[in-house]
């Protein structure tokens, strides 16, 4: 594991899974809102996003953190692992709640410069309807993927996988997995 995604709805957890992560196999963390967003919430330039985005991913070794449902196929095809935190939308909405709460009006260390926390309806409204309106497409992307894909149901699973990330790689050579025509799908959770 060189190139890990870590991808799945907000509140989720993949900041501070990518961070473990990146500690765990010594590889450099990327959070892609931090290098997205300017100052004030401001979306960049598409092309300026793109030659950014080519430049991060053509890095050597990273764990990107992010979900961005519009670049993840370039994402993918330089990733060989992704790890998809598939936690209910419940647990993700209380967490972007407590996140607000917490943070409202700081800017979080995996964000970009400028961009402080705060209550938008719209994107609580996102948080909700991610199941519905993104799960499938992020899904119907993975199936084309060649590499590994851990989808992480609940915490004790992700605990599990940050526990021993190099141990779940090597499950995905034993009959812990499930394996569709290009990529191997971890769907529960291994104990070394």
């Amino acid at each position: 594991m060189q190139r890990i995604l870590v991808i799945g709805p907000c509140g989720a957890g993949k900041s501070f899974v990518s961070e473990r992560l990146g500690e765990a196999l010594n590889l450099p963390v990327i959070h892609l809102d931090a290098e997205y967003f300017l100052p004030g919430w401001v979306e960049p330039d598409p092309d300026f996003w793109e030659r950014r985005l080519a430049d991060l991913i053509s890095r050597p070794s990273w764990v990107i953190d992010g979900s961005h449902l519009t670049t993840l196929a370039q994402r993918l095809r330089r990733a060989d692992s992704v790890v998809l935190l598939d936690i209910p939308t419940w647990v993700c909405f209380l967490r972007v709640i407590r996140g607000v709460a917490t943070q409202y009006g700081r800017v979080r260390p995996d964000m970009a410069a400028g961009c402080p926390e705060q209550l938008d309806v719209a994107f609580l409204k996102f948080v909700l309807q991610y199941r519905r309106d993104q799960l499938p497409r992020v899904l119907a992307q993975l199936k084309q993927f060649e590499g590994s894909v851990f989808r992480l149901r609940a915490t004790p699973e992700v605990n599990s996988f940050l526990a021993s990330p190099s141990a779940w790689l090597s499950a995905t050579q034993g009959a812990l997995h499930e394996s569709n025509s290009n990529s191997t799908v971890v769907e529960r959770a291994f104990d070394p």
